[in-house]
């Protein structure tokens, strides 16, 4: 078996690049795993979106992306959704790939909402009070889902969140793979720190803001919370039929479609004397994947410690990673399997999107932080070099799985270089290749 596994394709100035040059693979594909990302909401925003004059995505209702703003707009009607998916849809790199292939579709935060969680947006970050509740929104998008997207997946449109749609399921392949589809939007719990008030034990000085809430929060004082808390991604239902399913599969590999990325993303910042004392210390990078639930993060994979070949698959952060599994990543002893990460078809990358974070926040650029972006990898290899195995966060592109029966499986990144020039021609193609051997949870770079 082959198939390809994307994310992240942002439609605005930017070009599908990616998934012509998956069509144009010797070797063709059985099927393509989209993880989430599909659309983006939003129009104009402005620390990820560049829209140009070819490419640029129209929201005939809409609603405001942020405070203040007279360009972000974001969708907010079920007439928004449909007119994003057909805009998206008019691509013809995205037409000729799902004509040669079928895919299989989860969906992530953009579909809905940037960060959501439940029925909630977070373009305020609580500014006011508001907290952006928001259930016919979030019915809307799921609508716009399930009647554009190929997905055999029951919907009643008759009930109410969280009653109408349940995206995720199981499909198996043969003797040697279980694909296992997860949702981790619909059901999980706000993010533990707050976004309105400062938060000193993680490092969130300021109100109303991302820093030290869903990112660039100080490890110790978050672990603590955390532990309290235990939030919840999966919610109790899904949680257990994930186990029930993987452990109880006789599948040769067990691949789980997963949304956001399992391995723990920690920045240490302790050896740069410019920075700050305070600052002088272990983060983590973001709190909407799975750092920021970690408790069950740590249950699900204790519980699945025992599963030979368990193999995530993973997009949202607009990179390339390799990684291997633990259930205590602060602890790790031998693997328990390992993680794929594909970067975004077209959305900005990991770093650019960190460079601009950071170069429009005035307390990022008092910190000197600008002048550790460019540093991102190194800081990201020496940090984590206990599992991750590979660290391209400047990619756009797809990634490729041959399943070869028993023995391994083989693991393609297949990198585009600039996905805002709308000629094909310009663009240079490169490979990374990695294999994971049947039984080692390990991986090994070719």
């Amino acid at each position: 078996m082959r198939f390809a596994f994307a994310s992240c394709q942002d439609f605005n100035g930017r070009y599908f690049h990616a998934w012509r040059a998956l069509v144009e693979e010797e070797a063709s594909v059985d099927f393509v795993v989209h993880l989430g990302g599909y659309i983006y909401e939003t129009t104009a925003q402005s620390d990820f979106q560049t829209p140009s004059e070819e490419r640029v995505t129209v929201i005939p209702d809409g609603q405001p992306a942020g405070p203040g703003t007279t360009t972000a707009v974001a969708a907010s009607s079920l007439a928004d959704y449909r007119a994003l998916y057909k805009q998206y849809k008019s691509d013809a790199d995205l037409k000729e790939v799902h004509r040669r292939y079928p895919f299989i579709v989860i969906w992530d935060d953009h579909e809905f909402s940037n960060d959501a969680w439940s029925e909630h947006g977070t373009y305020f970050n609580e500014l006011d009070g508001n907290t952006e509740f928001q259930p016919e929104r979030r019915e809307a998008a799921s609508q716009a889902w399930f009647e554009f997207i190929p997905a055999d997946v029951p919907y009643d449109e008759s009930a109410a969140y969280p009653n109408d749609i349940q995206i995720y399921r199981t499909l198996r392949y043969g003797r040697h793979v279980e694909l296992f589809m997860t949702d981790q939007r619909y059901y999980r719990d706000d993010h533990v720190v707050p976004e309105g008030p400062t938060y000193p034990p993680t490092a969130k000085v300021t109100e109303n803001s991302t820093i030290g809430s869903r990112n660039f929060a100080l490890k110790s004082g978050f672990d603590e919370i955390e532990a309290q808390t235990t939030p919840t991604m999966l919610g109790a239902t899904q949680k257990q039929w994930l186990i029930d399913g993987v452990r109880n599969s006789d599948a040769t590999w067990k691949i789980w479609g997963n949304e956001v990325q399992l391995w723990q993303m920690a920045i240490d910042l302790s050896g740069f004397p410019a920075l700050p004392a305070q600052y002088r210390d272990l983060f983590y990078f973001t709190l909407d994947q799975w750092d920021g639930y970690r408790s069950e993060r740590r249950e699900v994979l204790e519980a699945l410690s025992d599963v030979r070949n368990l193999v995530a698959i993973t997009g949202d952060i607009h990179a390339f990673f390799a990684a291997e599994l633990h259930p205590d990543f602060d602890e790790p002893g031998d693997p328990i399997g390992v993680e794929y990460v594909t970067a975004g078809i077209t959305s900005l990358s990991l770093q650019l999107i960190t460079r601009a974070t950071v170069s429009s926040n005035p307390l990022l650029i008092a910190l000197g932080l600008a002048a550790l972006v460019p540093m991102s990898d190194d800081i990201l290899r020496s940090t984590n070099a206990a599992y991750l195995r590979h660290v391209d966060t400047l990619a756009n592109g797809v990634a490729i799985m041959d399943v070869r029966g028993d023995d391994a499986i083989e693991v393609t990144f297949l990198r585009v270089n600039n996905v805002t020039d709308p000629s094909y021609a310009a663009q240079t193609l490169e490979r990374t290749r990695f294999r994971t051997t049947s039984g080692t949870n390990r991986v090994e770079v070719l």
